[in-house]
């Protein structure tokens, strides 16, 4: 289960006991981590599910007293998503079953639209939104080290490798 608790962001202390937010929240325990994204605009998005298995997801939108608003798009596959800062997109790391790689896609919760982002031969991943909405970070593969790069939302330019081969 995803919990949440109030905090006090003046006194730096929490201002409440905790309470659930969802249950069957996808948790992959030998990496110790779970798979959920939240913004400061009362956005939060994240995958049901157990294990570390990939399966078909929906995305849902829900109000902050957790009934749900509408499903968004068509039933998918992501490895890792990103919601942008103002609640205004979904960043997502989607096969591509043509070569067998992942692709950063976007999707606009507003106008129920889905735009991909990267081409490239490698796989992209685990997107991660800059504070002002405008890039996005993400991990790139080329079957050795990988690579962080950046690309603007808006799809302009070409990607930007921010870093060298890490690891």
């Amino acid at each position: 289960a995803l919990m949440a608790r109030p905090f006090d962001l003046e006194l730096l202390e929490f201002s409440g006991p905790a309470f659930p937010l969802f249950d069957d929240v996808l948790s992959i325990r030998a990496a110790h981590c779970s798979a959920f994204s939240a913004t400061g605009a009362n956005v939060m998005a994240y995958a049901t599910g157990q294990g570390g298995a990939m399966g078909t997801s929906v995305l849902e939108l829900f109000a902050r007293d957790g009934t749900q608003q509408r499903t968004l798009g068509d039933p998918l596959m992501a490895q890792g998503f990103e919601i942008g800062p103002r609640g205004q997109f979904v960043a997502l790391s989607m096969p591509d079953m043509q070569i067998g790689t992942f692709d950063i896609w976007l999707y606009e919760l507003e106008r129920d639209l889905s735009t991909r982002l990267t081409f490239d031969s490698e796989s992209e991943t685990l997107p991660v939104s800059s504070p002002d909405g405008q890039w996005l970070y993400y991990s790139q593969d080329p079957y050795g080290p990988t690579a962080i790069y950046c690309h603007r939302v808006s799809g302009a330019g070409r990607p930007e490798a921010i870093t060298a081969e890490i690891f």
